[in-house]
């Protein structure tokens, strides 16, 4: 190995960023079972559904906590070093939440596109209808739980595990490796349906952590995609029955096939963006501006 790899990985295992995988996604599972447990305890005692899943959230929380504390003793000089002030805050925040939008904006277009396929063949989708769609909040406080737990805490959780402790136990095995074990890693813990969506949007956020060189980028935009989560799930109602789309111009098929390119391609320049991030990563040589 070449003196300059062999320092490289040396300095990232010195800063604390080296930790077992396999016990972090040990602990991570043991809080996600110990939080459906108490996620269905509490439907069963007549709270909300939607209610319970963030109560619950915040249980799955502390009991990680615990579980990880030593590990995060130990690796916590590091994990400060990672939430590096950006050379412009104002810059950063903008390029942050715009990502998060555009990335939560692709993830819609994605799923409008493939809608036919699942009205295909006779049934009873197989007449079409025009979208029906209303913007109501029929209950705000779930709204308003939702926004610390979903926009604020779930990023930083995650953020720090994902594209802190795994990124960086995984760079000196090569960016490649790094950006995409870190994107399955963070992939694993998501529903079936989300898993897709989990890895694009883990694999956008790796390459954003090691462009802009802080943390506190990349949780800004799992922020703000979850902002933008939790607003269409509790705010959006309505159904569209598209039956098949033609391919003409001023078409919904058309706009849809050249609104998503377009869109990773402003993903992908907002993510490599470097000049948004910190001026330095001194605790992780490996990754250069």
């Amino acid at each position: 190995m070449p003196a300059s790899a062999s320092n490289q990985t040396n300095d990232l295992r010195l800063t604390g960023l080296d930790v077992s995988i396999p016990l972090v996604m040990l602990f991570q599972a043991s809080a996600l079972i110990i939080r459906s447990f108490v996620d269905v305890n509490m439907v069963e005692a007549g709270i909300d559904a939607a209610a319970a899943r963030h109560l619950s959230a915040l249980i799955g929380f502390a009991v990680l906590f615990i579980f990880m504390w030593p590990l995060m003793n130990k690796a916590w000089p590091a994990i400060r070093q990672l939430f590096r002030r950006p050379e412009s805050w104002s810059r950063m925040v903008l390029a942050s939440v715009m990502l998060g939008f555009v990335l939560w904006l692709s993830q819609m277009l994605v799923l409008v596109a493939i809608a036919p396929l699942q009205w295909i063949g006779d049934g009873p989708y197989k007449w079409p209808t025009a979208p029906i769609f209303e913007v109501a909040c029929s209950n705000p406080a779930n709204l308003l739980l939702a926004l610390p737990v979903m926009s604020m805490l779930t990023p930083l959780v995650e953020e720090i595990i994902n594209r802190g402790l795994f990124l960086g136990t995984l760079l000196p095995r090569g960016r490649l490796i790094a950006i995409m074990g870190s994107a399955l890693l963070f992939t694993v813990f998501h529903v079936p349906g989300g898993m897709a969506s989990a890895f694009i949007f883990g694999i956008f956020a790796a390459i954003q952590m090691l462009h802009y060189r802080t943390l506190w980028a990349v949780v800004i935009t799992h922020g703000t995609g979850n902002l933008f989560v939790e607003i269409h799930r509790n705010c959006v109602d309505g159904y569209w029955l598209p039956g098949h789309i033609p391919w003409e111009p001023g078409s919904p098929a058309l706009l849809i096939a050249l609104l998503t390119p377009a869109c990773i391609f402003i993903a992908w320049r907002l993510a490599t963006c470097s000049k948004a991030g910190a001026a330095d990563f001194r605790c992780c040589p490996g990754i250069r501006r």
